[in-house]
């Protein structure tokens, strides 16, 4: 019987017959309409520094290597020794000499902030086939990159970590993963000369050239420290000079900076080449906020937990700061200290923040405030606005090791880390939602106890990614741990149980031991449908994908049969036929399926 439904805006559906086998929904996009292809040009988040320092020949060593078509340069030194900036003169430059470059600034920090670089990169570009959901954009990006019809260009890798690609970074053993000894430039602390200029640059001549001298020697010439430094006495000025803020350095630096240098956190334990002086300006920065700005002081609190990059005003809002953050921080400190650019300064500033925040008993109290914000952003079950769960994980990660005491902030952090873990499942994402799922897990055993609902029911959500991974052996082991946990505390025909079978025998099947699945999924539906009903949902989900391992298990007898009679050869093309149609039309289950015989029957 043919089953008609209607929709909203004149929209119908026609269903001819029952379908017994498996279902999958599909969009398909019109095609992309010509696009006018725009003419070579910088993409860089940063505005020109007007005071910036040129530093020697780094720059033209930089363009030297650059000029090499093909080359990889790393520039290499301390954090704060002003390596961006080199990086952000030198594309400007680039650019400026030869207009028909393009010049893509990509943040490299994480996967999901390098996969949002790569889309920025393609909708500048207008590459060919970057809306389709199912696009590779790293082979897009990789491709377009490549092709030699294409006019020049650089890219430029920031802040680049734990990634197998790297073009700056502090470390100089991660660059030599990249590129050669040959291909790096080392950034070492300014020379005297070069400090007092940029300081100059940023307060004017001063009239005491004795005390700017000892300044920058007393901030070791790091162009980071120097800048803090400037900031903080213009805020001042004419209540602080540069000798009294010299004189207060000094006594912070002999008080302060050898705990902060330890602090048990482990951030400047990961850089042990931070400076004492660029985290001593920071501080003071940050009380002289806290002292003339408290809500802007609140703020940065809040900011210090989030991922560096991306911040939205959204994540920000707070009863006590509904305005948004150009607002409430000043201008000059927020464009050297605050401001999300600048991925050294952003770094330590967090750092010394949240050491301050820990020292005052107040850390925990930001840590909630930063997960209810997040967990009121993140998107929820519908996961259509697949943008923003993409532009929010990298914060959601940042939140990955919090401790929290207080149970109800407990339960909002985990609901948080299972909605992400759930996006990152739908999204291919397996890694990450493996890394989120084991959170989720090893945090409700800790808290709950292994035998809690919900803590199998995490371990489940485990067993599935690891399904989902191929990694059949890891599922099987936590599943029969939850099905048999669940046996003995909510008995063997408990719904909760019954799944927990029903996902073992998914495992089963994905390893290919198709008999004992079928059995193992017969009894799960005989009990469901004496338990639930014949036309309970969680009796007809089970059943429907029985009937579709049955057709399964019908098709292959009969290829077999057919395959060692005369028709074998021509069942064979027929078979290659269906498989090609099936992919490209709707690229269902049963086509993938049927895709895997073909490609066992080709080599028999």
């Amino acid at each position: 019987m043919a089953i008609s439904i209607s929709y909203d805006d004149a929209n119908s559906g026609f269903q001819a017959g029952l379908i017994n086998g498996p279902v999958s929904t599909e969009f398909h996009l019109p095609p992309e309409r010509l696009e006018t292809l725009p003419n070579p040009s910088i993409f860089i988040p940063f505005s020109r520094d007007r005071d910036f320092v040129a530093r020697g020949t780094i720059l033209d060593q930089v363009d030297q290597k650059c000029s090499i078509p093909g080359s990889r340069t790393a520039l290499v030194g301390l954090g704060g020794v002003g390596k961006s900036q080199l990086a952000i003169e030198y594309a400007y430059r680039a650019r400026e000499c030869s207009p028909e470059t393009w010049v893509f600034w990509v943040y490299a920090s994480n996967a999901a902030r390098f996969e949002q670089s790569c889309r920025g990169v393609a909708d500048a570009a207008k590459i060919a086939g970057r809306r389709d959901p199912k696009a590779d954009i790293f082979k897009l990006v990789h491709d377009w990159l490549l092709d030699q019809r294409r006019t020049k260009w650089v890219i430029i890798l920031d802040n680049v970590d734990d990634a197998g690609f790297l073009l700056e970074a502090r470390s100089t053993s991660r660059a030599l993963k990249l590129v050669e000894w040959r291909d790096l430039i080392v950034v070492e602390p300014m020379n005297k000369e070069d400090a007092l200029a940029l300081l100059e640059k940023k307060l004017g001549i001063p009239d005491d050239k004795d005390s700017a001298t000892e300044l920058t020697t007393a901030l070791e010439f790091m162009p980071l420290a120097i800048v803090q430094a400037a900031a903080y006495i213009t805020q001042r000025i004419p209540r602080c000079s540069v000798l009294q803020y010299l004189e207060e350095f000094r006594d912070n630096d002999s008080k302060k900076s050898i705990g902060l240098l330890s602090h048990k956190g482990g951030g400047l334990r990961r850089d042990r080449e931070a400076k004492n002086s660029i985290i001593v300006c920071l501080q003071r920065s940050f009380n002289c906020i806290q002292q003339t700005r408290p809500s802007a002081a609140n703020l940065l609190s809040l900011i210090s937990l989030f991922d560096r990059q991306g911040i939205s005003d959204d994540l920000l809002r707070t009863r006590d700061a509904r305005v948004g953050f150009k607002q409430l921080v000043p201008s000059e400190v927020r464009k050297i200290s605050a401001h999300r650019n600048y991925e050294e300064a952003n770094f330590f500033q967090d750092l010394a923040t949240r050491e301050r925040l820990e020292r005052n008993g107040r850390l925990e109290k930001w840590q909630r405030q930063y997960i209810k914000n997040l967990y009121r952003e993140f998107p929820r079950e519908d996961y259509k606005n697949w943008t923003k769960c993409q532009e929010l994980l990298p914060h959601v990660k940042a939140a990955l090791t919090l401790k929290l005491k207080e149970k109800r902030a407990f339960d909002v952090w985990i609901s948080l880390l299972s909605n992400a873990a759930w996006y990152a499942n739908l999204s291919k994402r397996s890694e990450e939602a493996e890394s989120l799922w084991v959170q989720v897990m090893e945090a409700r055993k800790s808290k709950l106890g292994v035998d809690h609902p919900d803590t199998l029911t995490s371990m489940g959500n485990l067993a599935s990614t690891y399904r989902n991974q191929g990694r059949w052996d890891e599922a099987e082991l936590l599943e029969v741990q939850v099905m048999e946990t669940r046996k003995s505390k909510l008995g063997v025909d408990h719904p909760d149980t019954l799944t927990s079978i029903n996902n073992l025998a998914l495992t089963f099947k994905g390893r290919g031991e198709e008999e004992k699945a079928i059995k193992i999924i017969e009894k799960c539906v005989g009990k469901r449908k004496h338990i639930l009903g014949r036309d309970h949902p969680y009796t007809k989900d089970p059943e429907d994908t029985l009937n579709s391992w049955r057709m399964e298990g019908l098709f292959l007898g009969t290829l077999n049969e057919e395959r060692e009679g005369p028709r074998g050869c021509v069942c064979v093309q027929e078979v290659r036929l269906a498989v090609g149609s099936a992919q490209q039309d709707s690229g269902n289950a049963m086509a993938e399926f049927v895709g895997d015989m073909n490609l066992y029957i080709s080599e028999a």
